[in-house]
């Protein structure tokens, strides 16, 4: 299994815990989400708690429903979708 990660647990956390929520209206596009976990918490960081307000490009249909399923996000494998 391959794993990628931008930034570690570690590095991600401080950056998250400073980040001002956001109005209601703002939107988050993550692409490449794999299983949503950063997605679902870049997402809580911003204040953007309801998962329609999210959008998650994935390549994988498995993954694709699972964000859909597990957390409640918009899941595409491409912009047009």
């Amino acid at each position: 299994r391959v794993r990628m990660f931008v930034a570690s647990s570690a590095q991600l956390r401080p950056l998250l815990e400073r980040a001002a929520p956001q109005p209601p209206s703002s939107l988050l596009l993550d692409i490449g989400s794999g299983t949503g976990t950063v997605t679902h918490a870049l997402a809580s960081a911003l204040g953007l708690s309801d998962g329609s307000r999210v959008t998650a490009l994935e390549s994988s249909a498995p993954l694709r429903r699972e964000l859909g399923r597990r957390w409640g996000f918009r899941a595409a494998a491409s912009l047009s979708e």
